[in-house]
């Protein structure tokens, strides 16, 4: 493709007209239609100003392809979504399967030292998975801050199918793994079974349906590019909101895992009780905060 065509299909991706453009460029309207036409090409100045505006490099822009360099780039923000969702998927289902291990561990008659270590050993491991998958992400959004949409209608509508019953199912384990933490009591249990066993089968599935509603997230997520636009391009504003927003809800986890300790050796016979009750209460906090505070960035702006 000649300069001409990059200069005029960038321009059109960008949704941006001659007029638009010339003025963000500082030039004449007139002047780029010429750079389309291919009758002149822009000074150096203004070619890595184009470079910087269309976030594409010199050779591309040139003597490049923009149509099948923008393809590779919707590929490559494709495999980063697909990662991204496995990954903190897997995080949080490891961080939660680490107190399952943690209960079996406890109704075989292992030590609590043992348990303890195997506890920390796996959260360790779930941590470091959301560490790696978090560094991965900003560098993806430090090098395309922005996207140009690269899905169709038609694989919006087919997966959308696939988010309902997947988020269906997900709020079905988790509603089901309530249940026979609920119930298990009062069932036919085999004579060796304790409330132990009953509290790992409880986190199993509760990381079970939490990491598919993380990941099922994640893949919905993916086909709104409006939204990571906004996401990874925001005023000052909303930088500062989403500080507000870390901010407490580290301090509600903090508060909820000082509560859980303190439960620990004044409760230790509600231990897995206590976990259900305080971390639910806690990321339920962390939501309610998010929501609340983003409702109201929106509502000033408005």
């Amino acid at each position: 493709m000649s300069f001409s065509e990059n200069l005029q299909f960038y321009r059109q991706q960008g949704g941006l007209t001659q007029e638009q453009l010339a003025e963000t460029l500082g030039v004449s309207r007139q002047s780029v239609s010429k750079w389309e036409s291919g009758q002149s090409y822009p000074e150096m100045e203004k070619l890595l100003a184009l470079c910087e505006l269309f976030r594409c490099d010199l050779d591309t822009l040139l003597k490049g392809s923009a149509v099948a360099a923008s393809a590779d780039v919707g590929r490559a923000y494709d495999a980063y979504k697909n990662r991204s969702a496995v990954m903190s998927a897997a995080g949080v289902g490891i961080l939660i399967s680490a107190l399952a291990l943690a209960c079996l561990l406890d109704g075989l008659g292992m030590h609590e030292m043992v348990a303890g270590m195997a506890f920390f050993a796996a959260a360790l491991l779930g941590c470091m998975v959301l560490i790696v998958s978090g560094l991965l992400s900003s560098e993806f959004n430090r090098k395309h801050p922005r996207m140009e949409d690269c899905y169709t209608e038609a694989q919006r509508d087919a997966f959308h199918s696939r988010y309902v019953v997947l988020t269906a199912s997900a709020l079905g384990v988790i509603f089901l793994s309530v249940l026979w933490l609920l119930g298990s009591q009062a069932l036919p249990l085999p004579a060796r079974w304790n409330d132990s066993f009953s509290g790992s089968i409880f986190f199993v599935g509760i990381a079970l349906g939490v990491a598919l509603l993380i990941w099922t997230g994640i893949q919905e997520e993916k086909y709104h590019i409006d939204n990571y636009n906004r996401e990874n391009d925001p005023d000052d504003e909303t930088r500062a909101r989403r500080s507000r927003i870390g901010r407490l809800c580290a301090c509600i986890m903090l508060a909820s895992t000082a509560v859980f300790v303190v439960c620990i050796f004044a409760l230790p016979q509600w231990r897995d009780e206590a976990a259900a009750i305080i971390y639910s209460v806690g990321g339920i906090g962390c939501g309610i905060t998010a929501v609340a505070l983003n409702h109201t960035g929106k509502s000033e702006k408005k």
